[in-house]
């Protein structure tokens, strides 16, 4: 009767974490999803700051280049005119950086376009 009880324990044991394993590999990859998004997201304001700083747009796209390459991100950067008068100031510019798993957008205004 002991080795009954023992062994339906150990059953009991080895079906819970057959259950409970799927549950924290699901919760693990969700978490590391959230964190790799924030951390893209944060990259990415870095970028916008930089286009919004520097006063030549190309100057701008090499030092945002140069800062992913940096930070050790994959990606490219686009950047194309959205208000039609993008070498006058207060343009409009929309920056694209896509990457192999998600492509991340920003709309922004300044001041020079070359």
């Amino acid at each position: 009767m002991k080795n009954e009880n023992g062994s339906v324990v150990v059953e009991f044991i080895g079906l819970l974490l057959l259950l409970i394993l799927p549950l924290v590999s699901y919760f693990t990859v969700v978490a590391v999803h959230a964190s790799s998004l924030h951390k893209d997201k944060e990259i990415f304001r870095e970028v916008i700051q930089i286009f919004r700083s520097e006063s030549s747009t190309q100057e701008a796209a090499n030092l945002a280049d140069r800062y992913l390459v940096l930070r050790g991100v994959s990606g490219s950067i686009t950047v194309s005119c959205k208000s039609g008068n993008c070498p006058q100031s207060d343009s409009v510019i929309e920056i694209q950086w896509r990457k192999p798993t998600r492509v991340l957008l920003s709309t922004v205004k300044r001041g020079n376009w070359q």
